[in-house]
């Protein structure tokens, strides 16, 4: 939602960003804890954000995200600026079950729609750690 008080809003990071909903893959890695540790920082205004993170056994989406990722040591500025950061947060994360790998995403398909129909920006930073793969698949 672009403030219509400041036509200027728009031309800034944080103005962009207000009302929007982003989804992230690759969270689960260095990068990309930045990338979300930056936008919930600087951007407090995102309305929602959809991680995606791959299964695991016996771990649901969301105890992965709080446990490897909002846990992370590099929230805490986040935390120091608002110290009822880790509810702010769970209240605007959507987890999405999901690999990048697998056809259709690994997505279900209500996932899917739901994607589709509510997100504004979509931002990966997903990438291999296995360095042994053949190059046709690390592309």
């Amino acid at each position: 939602m672009q403030n219509t008080a400041n036509p200027d809003s728009f031309l800034s990071v944080k103005g962009f960003y207000a009302g929007k909903v982003v989804l992230l893959s690759g969270v689960t890695g260095f990068v990309g804890k930045v990338l979300l540790e930056k936008l919930m920082r600087s951007c407090p205004d995102i309305k929602k954000f959809y991680i995606m993170v791959r299964p695991k056994r016996n771990k649901r989406p969301m105890d992965r995200i709080k446990n490897e990722i909002l846990s992370s040591p590099m929230f805490r500025l986040c935390k120091k600026a608002n110290p009822d950061f880790i509810s702010w947060a769970e209240q605007r994360i959507v987890p999405i079950q999901g690999d990048l790998v697998i056809e259709g995403l690994g997505m279900s398909a209500e996932d899917r729609r739901m994607i589709i129909e509510d997100c504004n920006v979509i931002m990966n930073s997903a990438a291999s750690v296995n360095f042994d793969d053949p190059l046709q698949e690390a592309l």
